[in-house]
């Protein structure tokens, strides 16, 4: 460790100290919620084991310790083994036969459990078949998943992740609902006395102590065993391990397994220690995880341990502080989520230190990033806009009230995922804060409507402006880090924005939210449930909500919306993005200013979340942290990712796609799945296109016209695609230009290289 981490170790050890001698209040702060630190600090040793094994950021090893507690509650509780949901191909066959009339039709289901036995399993036996669980989900994920992510763009690696905790967790909470299970202590409780007369749980203390035993023995296996050596140089450099004659598969394998056992066990202790498991708490302990492995380097076992252990201790002392008079309050209340900046800030600290916390690392093959298609004429575009725009008013006009919904919903979706397109499709930067604008908006909106008095529209003018200069304030962490770094702080900028703002009585409002009033100018009532304030060539709507001119409205900005994105991707500022997403420091090089496309990226990015921000709350009449929470941020990238990230067509087909869209409609009304199933089927859906399909489902389905069009003599050329390559000219790569050449010639070829990783 160079001398300046030991420095600033030795100032948290003695400034923890100091605390603790100085008063019994600061000592019972220091030590609250000490078996927390030992959960965090597991899941962070997840995240190492993960990424020295197979270069992935598991964004989802808390999610996998939930997921891990469960098994072993179920197991207690009732001896089962429960089966994550599945789609059963015969509710096709009888959804069409209760609608053709035979409502008596029932056939078989896949089962929701297994059972072993029944009855009250005991400690040791449940916890021995719970880590059987770990081993084999630990094996599955490597096998299916991140195998053959082996050499692919971080992006893709990043949204796998992303997809499996979305995937995890609505697995749980389609079988378990969202309320806390209790569980049994198994850990003796007798309290420990320490100086200053200072009563611990035994339990707790022993968690820390298991975490600690661990990581020794992680330490030893890592230093002195074959395998360890070979993990360690294969988290360097993944070549130099093949040519020494070791199986870089086999050694992530095993780290995989490694990962899922170790934050399985202490998932499962801590749970009892807590008495409790639900969906949410154990999975956003990821983000001080991050904190502590990336204080690690990814690398230290010892580190990233005292780190979590400090951090936790960190956060239990601001609690504690919130009690006090001295704190800051708002109408007499503690300001929230205060302890949720300190991760936050020991992550900005560290990525701006080092500039990059994680090791590069050498593989033996390289995927692309997704293709970003280039928009075809103003006029072709104009065609398509107005077709989707006469559509969909037809449909708004004729269809049902639900269904009218759904089309409002797409199109709110799709302004978000436009977002995402331009920040992360076409410039690579992944940012999981994208919800955190949205929200941003929204309770702006609110706020400059009721408070402020604010007519349409210049009250969503002015709500979307602020997050737009939230989006360039975050952009500056964007010229300091990147990818998969980026990622990391605009998770936990979003986990601090969800507790300390949004969880805010003064801009939440009651439990239900913040109002949001109906979009009203002079006499055209378009708001929701404004179905007959507005007469538009003699139709009044027929009664009910929503109001299908809320609708049109919705579909008029999203056209908008894309309008946007589309001249940037074919503007002077697009390409130089592609270029950046390409090679950021040949772009650099041949005299491009990064900083500015990445601020400009962000401005944009941040606009079109607003909007989509703006419009979810005219859409629900309120705004409410669930909504953007972030978890949420998570929800957007999988189904972005999903839809496609990097075109427009893959923002209407995220829209379609989404919770609450068309698609969700359909399954809701025809085959009766509920929203927890949906949520579910995105994560596993977006798990498999980043494997299989990484374009998405607008990528595939473009491909796959272009084939027809080959097929049927109807192709433009040999490729049949506006803005697509000809099928005889390999892909090129990107390449460093020489100093040498000029600006325009860099650019010149930084289109055709844009989809490279």
């Amino acid at each position: 460790m160079p001398k300046r981490g030991q420095l600033l170790w030795a100032s948290v050890v003695v400034f923890y100290v100091a605390l603790y001698l100085s008063s019994r209040q600061s000592a019972d702060a220091l030590l609250f919620g000490i078996a927390s630190g030992a959960l965090v600090s597991a899941i962070a040793l997840g995240v190492v084991l993960t990424h020295k094994g197979s270069g992935v950021v598991n964004f989802a090893s808390g999610a996998l310790a939930m997921y891990i507690a469960y098994v072993y509650a179920d197991l207690r509780s009732s001896g089962r083994i429960f089966i994550p949901p599945l789609p059963n191909p015969l509710a096709l066959v009888e959804g069409v036969a209760h609608k053709a009339g035979a409502h008596g039709l029932k056939l078989p289901h896949w089962p929701t459990e297994v059972s072993l036995g029944g009855g009250h399993w005991g400690f040791l036996p449940a916890l021995l078949v719970a880590l059987a669980v770990a081993v084999l989900i630990g094996l599955l994920l490597h096998v299916l998943v991140f195998r053959p992510l082996r050499g692919a763009p971080p992006l893709a690696k990043v949204v796998a992740s992303v997809g499996l905790l979305v995937l995890t967790q609505g697995i749980v909470v389609d079988r378990f609902g969202t309320s806390p299970i209790a569980l049994r202590a198994v850990l003796p409780k007798r309290g420990v006395t320490l100086p200053r007369s200072l009563i611990v749980p035994e339990d707790q203390l022993l968690s820390v102590a298991i975490v600690l035993a661990l990581t020794l023995v992680l330490w030893a296996v890592y230093k002195f065993t074959q395998f360890g050596i070979a993990s360690r140089a294969n988290a360097d450099n993944e070549k130099s391990v093949v040519l020494l004659g070791h199986a870089p598969n086999r050694l992530a394998a095993a780290s995989w397994v490694l990962s899922t056992v170790l934050v399985g066990l202490m998932g499962i202790l801590v749970s009892t220690v807590n008495t409790s498991v639900d969906p949410n708490t154990v999975v956003l302990l990821i983000v001080p995880a991050l904190a502590a492995a990336l204080i690690g380097g990814f690398s230290s076992f010892g580190v990233t341990v005292a780190a979590g252990i400090a951090i936790s201790m960190g956060q239990g002392l601001i609690q504690r502080w919130s009690l006090d008079s001295w704190f800051p309050h708002l109408r007499g209340t503690p300001l929230p989520g205060i302890q949720q900046l300190v991760p936050v800030v020991v992550i900005v600290v560290v990525l701006f230190a080092r500039g990059s916390a994680l090791p590069s690392r050498a593989t033996v093959s390289a995927l692309r990033m997704p293709f970003a298609p280039k928009p075809g004429s103003a006029r072709a575009i104009s065609v398509k806009m107005a077709v989707v725009a006469a559509i969909g008013v037809v449909l708004l006009l004729t269809l049902h009230p639900d269904w009218r919904l759904g089309i409002a919903s797409s199109a709110v979706w799709a302004v978000l995922a436009m977002s995402l397109i331009v920040v992360t499709g076409f410039v690579g930067q992944v940012s999981l804060a994208q919800m955190s604008f949205a929200g941003a908006a929204g309770f702006a909106l609110s706020k400059v409507t009721l408070h402020q008095g604010l007519p349409f529209p210049l009250g969503p003018i002015v709500a979307i402006l602020i997050a737009t200069i939230l989006g360039v304030a975050v952009s500056g962490v964007a010229l300091r880090v990147r990818g998969v770094d980026l990622a990391i702080v605009t998770f936990a900028l979003a986990v601090a924005a969800e507790n300390i703002i949004f969880n805010n009585p003064s801009l939440a409002g009651n439990n239900f939210g913040a109002n949001v009033p109906p979009p009203r100018l002079g006499p055209a009532h378009f708001g929701p449930n404004d179905s007959t304030g507005w007469s538009l060539f003699g139709y009044h709507g027929d009664g009910k909500i929503p109001n299908p001119w809320f609708g049109v409205f919705c579909i008029i900005v999203a056209l908008l919306a894309a309008a946007v994105v589309l001249n940037f991707r074919r503007s002077h500022s697009g390409r130089l993005s592609l270029a950046v997403r390409s090679n950021e420091r040949a772009t650099a090089s041949a005299g491009v200013s990064v900083t500015r496309v990445k601020i400009v990226a962000f401005s944009i990015g941040a606009l079109l979340a607003g909007t989509g921000g703006v419009l979810s709350g005219y859409l629900n009449g309120s705004v409410t942290t669930d909504t953007f929470s972030s978890t949420a941020s998570l929800t957007l990238l999988v189904y972005a990712y999903l839809g496609g990230i990097a075109s427009v067509g893959g923002a209407f087909t995220t829209g379609i796609v989404s919770a609450g869209g068309l698609a969700a409609v359909a399954t809701t009304s025809w085959f009766h799945l509920n929203n927890s199933y949906l949520i579910l089927l995105g994560g596993v859906g977006v798990v498999i296109t980043v494997v299989l399909n990484p374009e998405g489902i607008a990528g595939e389905t473009r491909k796959n016209v272009k084939r027809l069009g080959r097929y049927l003599g109807r192709g433009r050329g040999a490729s049949g695609e506006i803005g697509s390559r000809p099928a005889s000219t390999p892909e090129p790569t990107a390449v460093p230009a020489p100093m040498h050449r000029s600006a325009d010639a860099m650019r010149g070829e930084a289109e055709p290289s844009g989809t490279t990783a």
